[in-house]
């Protein structure tokens, strides 16, 4: 339980971060996709980026967000509390074992990110 507040935390913290760049990348997209006549004409995600707050406003990378930071929160949380639950449930092999710690670290980090993968799923899906 000690874990949980932490891991909340550095995800709710970390969660907004990366919602303007998504939301950019986004509308770099979308803009191909318009006639002509309606097009802004971004040559790069970075373009796009660095002219949406000044043309359509900052709260327009940020508009509509819910699911993306969501998504960003709920992976956060379940890639840092899993990998210190597991790294807590699986200390016995470099403790006791004759294992190595760096690659046991490798092996938790890629299964708590494949968790977290896993959880945030659906929220990335409705975004």
């Amino acid at each position: 339980m000690r874990k949980i507040p932490g891991s909340i935390l550095a995800a709710m913290v970390s969660a907004p971060i990366g919602v303007p760049f998504e939301m950019a990348l986004r509308a770099y997209y979308a803009d191909k996709t318009f006639p002509k006549e309606l097009r802004r004409n971004y040559s790069s995600y970075i373009n796009a980026l660095r002219r949406i707050p000044f043309e359509e406003g900052p709260y327009y990378l940020l508009k509509n967000s819910f699911p993306i930071y969501f998504r960003n929160f709920i992976q956060t949380l379940t890639l840092f509390y899993s990998f210190d639950f597991l790294k807590d449930k699986v200390s016995w092999a470099w403790r006791v074992g004759d294992l190595s710690y760096t690659p046991c670290r490798f092996v938790i980090a890629g299964f708590s990110a494949y968790l977290a993968c896993v959880f945030s799923y659906p929220w990335a899906v409705t975004a």
